[in-house]
């Protein structure tokens, strides 16, 4: 085709955008299910090719023939479609086929514009429905003409000129595959790029079976040269190509569709797709034009695929009367219809939103279920439902309670289970008009015998939109009405004696509360309590007003304000002494203005929550009564909840909240963080002990357990619940519908905080090691069960202390650290000797910690900043054997004890929570978890220097060994367990008792300066020669080893010693 470099116009011909569509895209215009495929033909006015002579054509007055030969025997003809497409500025709208004429609709007439070097070429195209012409003859030869090209030099020498006709036909038949066949139609050219069409309108089967897929498309101004840069047709990614159309040659003036090689300028091809080009579960996919030098234009693609069963259903609805007046019933009639192709198995749904100026009174259908919530009416009918059928109809009756001016519109919808390929008629709608009112409820005085609407109308009509229980609409003015204008009641001052009440809706009826009207000059009317949904209206519950109209004035001469502390929908009218209805409001909704906590309190004795959120209306602003108060331990105490529904006032109980038809209720959103005071209100942000960073924080753990009761009187009380963390929480509560009775937004939440959570229990642990005290436990040494380490009387050693979340009875899992026991929401722990695992009583002696006089582990030991552990301490610890008493006293025997971790907390009313390392019995009397303390066995011990004699010339070695007393029939065992005690000879040893030639303090040096540690309780070093003789008495005394071992010294000689065997041996 065309050897023109292409530019697309931003402006066109004023004229060609009267008559036709631009550059129109190829969008979906027709669809059909069941059995169908597609067939065509086509036909060229161009007489020669490209490369004989471009320029020949057939006169517009001369009929150029088509055959359609692709009607199987006992089709049905759907759709028969012609398009036709030419060169040149002068549009054929109307061309003939069999000698009748057939004109494009103005939607179906396209144009494309081209800029060739600043030469323009313009090509038109156009298509109509000859649905009925084809379905009379069928297949056989057609005759088109009427077409008018332009063939100039122009359009020659760029091999540039078009004009043919294209003829689509769709047809269903027994024999063929179950299909959704999807037309797309435009007028969209491409030229050195492509275009995408995405595919959609279908289902394929999950199973294809080998069923197939079928895709033509109708293009214009193909060239069967012009393969630069290849031409395409790709579908979900895979190249159409068959022998009339090779690969990269998709636009080459070949039509497969009818076996034709020679369509110069048309292109009309269909192929067959199968598996794996189609999938079963496919409900998209995409077709893919493309080309080079060859500038193509696309006017419709068919896409027949595979489908799974269809059930278009359609939706019709009538009014009884279109023209209501107030007061007046009405009626809507709905009748869904399956139009098939297939039968619906499952069921079938209608929705109709009824507009908010009527009120509901019944809806109803032979064979439905209706149900109503708000002004929306939902009912549903079980399958089948055969193709070809129409339902029973749906009535819905109706009150025309409310005013409007013009046309007001009531839609309704159906949706089935099956697929539906024209979704465009499942809805339809129906228009009310209304024509008369007696009065209005106007925002301002009006203007007399002014429209609504008009310029010189200051009113307008009241909206009575959604508000909040306690809020007043206001101000609300009485206008009297002449065919719906603000007209005056006379030429003199006029008295009207009126009534208001107040209908609810849903609720049905009434929880006790009243409405109130109040006039502006301070009358206060408070209405009887209001009218039930479905009573008649009496003036005996209505409250009586007397309204004064000034002459020539239409407004009485007051305003009003009306005001409902409950909630629920309602209607708002005003009525004649007869209790005929005058004026309404229309159904709207009075929803609650807070959902929030009336009260929080511990399960066990009913102390009131001390982090309790106390507001500060109207603000709803917070602050804490305490930071510091336990409330419960996490996940092991049960807490209860009150949520309401409040008013404006953040106080009152709206009553009739959870009375709806369909009853609300209340759910506890996931916990949050409690702000932290410390940013005060602007912009606050949660404790970062429970949340790391207070930028991105981690979300905190669920609530767990809670059962609700029945909300009774617009509250609800939850009981049970616990949360399994430490420090403040955030709660909120909310309406478990979501927006209330349907309006929008949701109701706030008025959050309330909880706490403080402490942990529910604390554990300690050692980490004995055979060169760290505590030291492990030896078979000698022989500690009880439970017991895994040994440390001497005085010696310190590490304790590792855990605050801990709660963990069931049963619950063999690892404990979990309570993370956020850290900065501010850690305390000071105690720790404690006692005698057995989780219970029994405190151990004699002394316990320290941190080489201080008390065994309290500081708040500060745990971690204080946001990148740091919570929950976990180390603490220095020590313990010491009391001494028992005699003259002397005798040496303390081995005592065993379990480190106990504890925190007794302060709560409301004075009462306080223990947090402990020990076992704890549930309510039920089970054990809540194992306890989890660390055993020790603490021995008094001493360090010995074992005495020894040699040369005063030679070193001598000395060993040393640590010991631990067993007892008075045991006596001093060496400390095999210990490998951990290090001696360095040259400080930690002493001289005394020098006698002869050795002189005191250092008679001596040790042959080296390097510490020794024990092995097994056993180590040694050796002592230069002195090189003179004598005796001298070594003793320990570093200090840090004296605390908590003993030192015996040793005696060590020096010089020659000779036994009496050796002298009688000499005097021999």
């Amino acid at each position: 085709m065309m050897r023109i470099s292409r530019v697309l116009l931003t402006v066109v011909l004023m004229l060609l955008a009267v008559l036709a569509r631009a550059e129109t895209p190829v969008v979906l215009t027709q669809s059909f299910a069941g059995k169908v495929n597609f067939t065509g033909t086509q036909k060229t006015m161009r007489t020669r090719s490209n490369q004989s002579n471009a320029c020949a054509v057939t006169a517009s007055g001369t009929d150029v023939n088509a055959t359609l030969s692709g009607l199987p025997s006992g089709a049905t003809v759907l759709s028969a479609q012609l398009y036709w497409a030419g060169s040149g500025s002068s549009q054929d709208t109307t061309v003939y086929m069999d000698g009748v004429a057939y004109t494009a609709p103005a939607a179906r007439r396209y144009y494309s514009t081209i800029n060739n070097g600043g030469t323009l070429f313009y090509y038109f195209g156009g298509a109509a429905d000859v649905t009925s012409a084809v379905q009379a003859k069928g297949n056989g030869t057609y005759k088109f003409h009427g077409l008018t090209v332009n063939n100039s030099n122009a359009y020659c020498d760029v091999e540039g000129i078009l004009g043919g006709f294209q003829l689509l036909v769709v047809y269903s038949h027994p024999n063929e595959t179950f299909r959704v066949l999807n037309l797309y139609e435009g007028f969209q050219d491409f030229q050195y790029n492509g275009l995408t069409i995405n595919l959609a309108n279908f289902r394929t089967p999950a199973n294809l079976n080998g069923a197939t897929a079928r895709l033509g498309h109708i293009t214009w101004e193909g060239d069967s040269t012009l393969v630069a840069n290849g031409e395409d047709l790709l579908f979900n990614n895979v190249e159409m190509v068959d022998s009339y159309n090779p690969a990269h040659n998709q636009f080459n003036s070949s039509s497969n569709i009818t076996s034709d090689n020679a369509s110069y300028g048309i292109d009309f091809d269909a192929y067959t797709v199968g598996s794996p080009t189609i999938q079963g579960n496919q409900t998209t996919a995409t077709t893919r034009y493309q080309t080079g030098q060859d500038m193509v234009i696309l006017a419709a693609e068919v896409i027949a695929v595979p489908n799974v069963p269809v059930s278009d259903f359609a939706m019709e609805i009538t009014a009884a009367t279109s023209a209501p007046v107030l007061g007046q019933t009405n009626s809507f009639t709905l009748v869904a219809t399956n139009n098939g192709p297939s039968d619906e198995p499952g069921t079938v749904t209608v929705v109709d939103t009824i507009p908010n100026t009527m009120s509901i009174t019944s809806a109803s259908g032979l064979g439905w279920t209706c149900n109503v919530a708000g002004q929306t009416v939902t009912c549903t009918r079980p399958g089948p439902v055969a193709a070809s059928t129409a339902l029973p109809a749906i009535t819905i009756n109706v009150t025309q309670t409310g005013i409007f001016g013009g046309t007001i519109t009531n839609t309704a919808s159906v949706s089935g289970t099956n697929f539906d390929n024209l979704s465009g008629n499942n809805a339809a709608s129906v228009n009310l008009t209304m024509t008369s009112m007696a009065y209005a409820f106007t925002d301002k005085p009006c203007v007399n015998n002014k429209a609504f609407g008009d310029a010189q109308q200051t009113c307008q009509l009241k909206s009575w939109s959604t508000i909040s229980a306690g809020d007043s609409v206001t101000p609300v003015y009485i206008t009297a009405l002449s065919n719906n204008v603000p007209t005056a009641l006379g030429t003199s001052s006029t008295n009207r004696s009126v009534y208001f009440g107040l209908r609810c809706n849903n609720p049905t009826t009434n929880a006790g509360v009243k409405a109130t009207w109040t006039a502006a000059s301070g009358s206060l009317y408070t209405l009887p309590l209001c009218m039930s949904k479905t009573a008649a209206a009496s003036t005996g519950a209505m409250s009586a007003v007397t309204l004064t109209f000034a002459a020539n004035q239409p407004t009485a001469n007051v305003a009003f304000a009306f005001r409902y502390m409950d909630v629920g929908n309602v209607t708002f009218s005003m009525y004649d002494g007869s209790a005929n209805m005058l004026v309404t409001s229309g159904a709207f909704v009075v929803r609650p203005a807070w959902i929030g906590f009336s009260e929080i309190k511990r399960s066990s004795d009913g102390a009131l929550n001390p982090a309790a959120r106390q507001l500060v209306v109207p603000t709803g602003t917070a602050t804490y009564t305490s930071l510091t108060l336990a409330f419960l331990r996490a996940g092991a105490d049960t807490f209860e909840v009150t949520v309401a529904a409040l008013a404006t006032d953040m106080t009152t109980v709206t009553p009739n909240f959870g009375r709806e038809d369909t009853p609300d209720s209340f759910v506890i959103t996931p916990p949050e963080s409690a702000d932290d005071p410390a940013y005060g209100t602007v912009n606050p942000k949660p404790f970062w002990e429970m949340v790391g960073d207070i930028n991105n924080p981690t979300p905190l753990p669920a609530l767990q357990g809670g059962t609700w009761q029945p909300i009774v009187n617009g509250a609800s009380k939850g009981t049970g619940f616990t949360w399994n963390g430490v420090g403040i929480i955030k709660l909120k509560a909310r309406n478990a519908l979501g927006n209330y009775l349907e309006t929008s937004p949701e109701v706030p939440s008025l959050p309330s905080n909880v706490g403080r959570f402490v942990p529910a229990r604390f554990m300690t642990s050692i980490a004995p090691a055979s060169n760290l005290a505590p030291y492990i436990c030896t078979i000698r040494v022989a500690c009880s069960t439970n017991v895994t380490g040994v440390v001497y009387s005085g010696q310190p050693f590490n304790v590792n202390v855990r605050a801990l979340l709660y963990q069931a009875p049963g619950d063999t899992s690892p404990p979990t650290l309570a993370n956020g026991y850290r900065g501010r929401f850690a305390e000071d722990v105690t720790l404690g000797p006692f005698t057995t695992l989780g219970a029994g009583s405190a151990v004699a002696g002394t316990f320290t910690v941190n080489a201080g006089t008390t065994a309290i582990v500081p708040s500060t030991a745990f971690a204080t900043a946001a990148d740091q552990q919570g929950g976990t301490a180390t603490a220095l610890s020590k313990y010491v054997i009391p001494t028992p008493a005699g003259t002397p006293p005798p040496t303390p025997t081995p005592v065993e004890f379990f480190v106990r971790a504890q925190r007794q907390w302060t709560s409301i009313n004075s009462s306080t929570i223990l947090s402990t390392s020990a076992t704890r019995n549930n309510a039920s009397g089970q054990s809540e978890y194992t306890a989890l303390e660390a055993g020790v066995k603490a021995v008094k011990g001493q360090i010995r220097i074992v005495g020894n004699t040699g040369p005063e010339r030679l070193p001598m070695p000395v060993r040393f060994t640590t010991e631990y007393y067993m007892g008075a029939d045991k006596g001093w065992y060496t400390s095999d367990f210990d490998s951990g005690t290090t001696l360095a000879p040259a400080a930690d040893i002493g001289y005394t008792s020098c006698q002869k030639q050795l002189t005191c303090p250092n008679p001596v040096t040790p042959t080296a300066t390097t510490a020794v540690t024990v092995s097994q309780g056993k180590g040694n070093f050796t002592l230069t020669a002195p090189f003179k003789v004598g005796t001298t008495v070594a003793t320990v005394v570093n200090s840090a080893l004296n605390a908590y071992l003993a030192s015996v010294p040793g005696t060590l000689v020096f010089g020659i010693r000779k036994s009496p065997v050796i002298y009688i041996r000499e005097a021999y």
